[in-house]
């Protein structure tokens, strides 16, 4: 039985987030870039 299978490193996990939070700004400033007709919150 394999019970440890190859568990994400620290320093994976932590770029994974750092990736996540520079994704999330993009889209914000990519809405912030979208003429003001189309908003995409309610």
């Amino acid at each position: 039985m394999n019970t440890d299978a190859n568990p994400m490193p620290f320093e994976l996990i932590e770029l994974n987030g750092a990736m996540n939070h520079r994704l999330h700004e993009s889209l914000a400033d990519l809405q912030f870039l979208v003429p003001a007709g189309t908003s995409f919150d309610s």
